[in-house]
């Protein structure tokens, strides 16, 4: 858990609009941000539709692509979510 905190405190916003500008990414890039989809489901319905059981109702890059429309947002919920992880 130390070193999943002590990444995300090292990424900036740039290093999400560099990943946002891939039209076609590198393969194993959705499957990061598409976990990044599902754990945050429910807490970030703004930017996540879920289905009846919390979970992401669409998960394709596109929707991950919605997810980080503005990089500097994501950035501060991505915080947010962490930090409300470790209050709990």
């Amino acid at each position: 858990m130390e070193q999943a905190k002590e990444a995300l405190n090292s990424l900036t916003k740039n290093d999400f609009s560099q990943v946002k500008s891939f039209a076609t990414p590198p393969k194993t890039v959705p499957d990061v941000f598409q976990a990044t989809q599902l754990i945050m489901a429910g807490f970030w319905p703004e930017a996540i539709e879920v289905d009846k059981n919390r979970r992401p109702k669409n998960n394709a890059w596109k929707d991950c692509l919605k997810m980080m429309k503005s990089p500097e947002d994501f950035m501060n919920r991505l915080i947010q979510f962490k930090d409300t992880v470790d209050m709990n």
